[in-house]
């Protein structure tokens, strides 16, 4: 099917298949990393059509009868994309628990964004937390859908004390199709605005049981990908969960985040990553950016606190240690370990966690 379109986008557009790479010799490469052949900027109807013939996942891509039949509606102007549909079925291949119709809450037909802040929701009396992704852009369709999937089958099999739970998904009406992921509602959304308004907390403890989510994530082999206070929350009870899956993945992924570049907050990168040892992050990130986010709960200031935000990925890379030591006890010790460079002299999470336990 990849092949019998691209005879036509290539004369509708004039010009062939990865036009932008110079030498065919790397459109092989360039292909394996699932790049679409052509830019799809201001597609009309006919182009919609191709854009799903394109498709790399070979059972995404619709028979040809079907194309014919969709390009004919669009030469009449019939075409209408069962997009919402096609999205619903997608979803539903990787978690059954739909809960469309079934939330409360004004906010889930507001567009506010392509990730918008969680906000609450009601679910048979209960409190919610509704996550909303936006997928406002037609042509990332197919590169959004497979994240939300990857994201979908690693958070649904997650059940640990210290992993917030997913409880299902919802998809709003509209002209945009809006996604969004339901999970508990605890009231303190991020772990530093607990601590400000407890400050009497037992942070070690809170520490070790940070650490116990991290060690099973790498115990199913996952890496987080994004471990910074925003995405620690903390129970009713005052016990730390760990959130934020959208750019986790584990060794069965074969299509790794696309724009986990962008939407990683320096503070918590590791330097192997910032200066370009390793392209995507992995167990050993993960740990990098759990002592930060520990050290900040211990002590309040936030990694590299001297420098301002723009400075931080230069220093960083260097690398530059994101906080001085002063004396340190065992429990201290074993957190300046994550912190390491280079990264072969890093601690385990496991070993963490048997220190501090």
């Amino acid at each position: 099917m990849w092949v019998v379109i691209s005879g036509p986008s290539h004369i509708l557009r004039g010009e062939p298949p990865y036009k932008t790479t110079w030498d065919d010799l790397l459109v092989p490469r360039v292909a394996m990393k699932h790049v679409s052949p052509y830019e799809w900027a201001d597609s009309d109807d006919v182009e919609r059509v191709l854009m799903g013939c394109l498709d790399y996942e070979p059972g995404r891509r619709p028979p040809i009868d079907e194309v014919d039949a969709r390009l004919k509606q669009a030469a009449t102007g019939e075409l209408s994309f069962p997009i919402h549909a096609d999205i619903e079925r997608e979803l539903m291949q990787e978690d059954e628990r739909n809960l469309t119709g079934k939330i409360q809450s004004e906010q889930l037909l507001a567009l506010e964004g392509r990730f918008s802040y969680p906000y609450k929701g009601i679910y048979k009396d209960k409190p919610v937390c509704i996550q909303q992704i936006n997928l406002l852009d037609p042509r990332a369709l197919s590169d959004a859908m497979r994240a939300l999937k990857r994201q979908i089958r690693l958070w649904r099999r997650l059940i640990h004390a210290n992993i917030e739970r997913l409880h299902g998904w919802v998809l709003s009406a509209g002209t945009e199709p809006v996604i969004s992921f339901i999970s508990a509602w605890y009231a303190h959304r991020n772990v530093m605005e607990y601590l400000r308004q407890h400050p009497d907390t037992n942070r070690r403890k809170m520490v070790y049981d940070i650490a116990q989510g991290l060690g099973y994530l790498h115990s199913k082999e996952v890496v987080h990908g994004n471990i910074n206070p925003e995405n620690v929350v903390i129970g009713d009870e005052g016990n730390p969960r760990l959130r934020g899956f959208q750019f986790s993945y584990d060794r069965l992924d074969q299509l790794l985040p696309p724009d986990i570049h962008s939407g990683l907050s320096p503070r918590f990168v590791s330097p192997e990553f910032l200066n370009g040892l390793t392209l995507i992050p992995d167990q050993g990130s993960d740990v990098w950016a759990f002592g930060c986010v520990t050290v900040e709960i211990l002590i309040g200031e936030p990694p590299y606190s001297y420098l301002p935000d723009v400075r931080v990925p230069v220093v960083a890379a260097n690398p530059r240690r994101p906080y001085e030591w002063g004396d340190l006890d065992e429990f201290e010790s074993a957190i300046a370990k994550c912190l390491a460079y280079p990264p072969d002299n890093r601690i385990s999470i496991n070993n963490v966690g048997d220190i501090l336990e």
